[in-house]
């Protein structure tokens, strides 16, 4: 009896000696851990060219993952002096129960990695280099949207009316601008909507001219074709509603909107272009708020 109960006791400790694994965490734990790391994070530049100026836990329960706002700059050359572009966006981390906090590393260089070739996308468009040109410097947001990318350039210079030209632009379009505001009806060349604009001040309103035009892409209708992606990685359908070497058609429907300036003339006019870059749903408005002025997108 004596020999076994030393073997029990020199076994007992023995597993005394060995460490047991370790009990999960609490969640607390956890989002302390991805908290430090994102501190650690921010700060630095991606190797997409991403500087990460603030990655701040915003929520965070282990079981239900925790969200991060993220705000980054890089610089995109469209013009002599460029633009520095700011990415504000909110990035969700599944649940951290049992899992490392580096998954926000992976989460992070995967958002600036999209972000990175929309910017990339950005540079050859020659819509935003021909407003970089103009109305230069810029300001701008990259928007990253579910599923594609959006790029909102701002002008520094004040135009005619004290407003703020700008330029918003989507990946993944036939074409690529989805709305603007600019100083007059040339104020973006190559726009087939702001010359239909044009003809129609001059059909209505001999003598007055624009001084400042808004216009935007009306939305999509049930029944048009689509087309696959332009090879920006997006696989979203592109409305196709023409050839795209059909001079006599556009790729959207246009509402554009014109404020007027001489004798006699009206404050502003709206008008919706078709795809065939007919003119219709005129209207002449002797107060420029009533026209509908849409502003800088935010």
């Amino acid at each position: 009896m004596g020999r076994w109960s030393f073997r029990t006791v020199l076994l007992a400790w023995l597993l005394a000696a060995v460490p047991l694994p370790a009990r999960s965490r609490p969640a607390a734990d956890w989002c302390t851990r991805v908290a430090a790391r994102a501190e650690r994070l921010a700060g630095g530049r991606e190797s997409s060219g991403w500087l990460v100026e603030l990655l701040r836990p915003e929520r965070c329960l282990s079981h239900q993952g925790a969200e991060f706002t993220v705000r980054a700059h890089t610089r995109a050359q469209l013009s002599d002096s460029g633009v520095e572009l700011l990415l504000e966006q909110t990035l969700t981390l599944e649940s951290g129960d049992g899992r490392r906090a580096d998954s926000l590393d992976a989460n992070l260089a995967r958002l600036l990695s999209r972000a990175g070739k929309l910017v990339a996308w950005l540079r050859q468009q020659k819509p935003a280099r021909r407003f970089a040109e103009r109305y230069g410097p810029l300001d701008g947001k990259v928007l990253m949207a579910a599923g594609s990318g959006q790029v909102l350039l701002t002008g520094g210079r004040m135009a005619p009316l004290g407003r703020r030209p700008y330029l918003l632009l989507a990946s993944g379009s036939r074409d690529a601008v989805r709305a603007y505001a600019v100083a007059g009806s040339a104020g973006l060349p190559v726009r087939r909507e702001l010359l239909r604009l044009a003809e129609a001040v001059s059909d209505h309103h001999p003598g007055c001219r624009v001084v400042w035009a808004e216009g935007r892409a009306l939305p999509r209708r049930a029944g048009d074709e689509t087309e696959s992606d332009g090879g920006d990685g997006n696989d979203g359908g592109v409305a196709a509603p023409c050839p795209g070497d059909d001079e006599d058609c556009i790729p959207d429907r246009w509402l554009v909107r014109g404020a007027l300036a001489g004798p006699a003339c009206p404050a502003a006019i709206t008008v919706e272009v078709s795809e065939r870059l007919l003119v219709g749903n005129y209207h002449a408005w002797q107060k420029q708020e009533q026209a509908g002025w849409q502003g800088v997108p935010r």
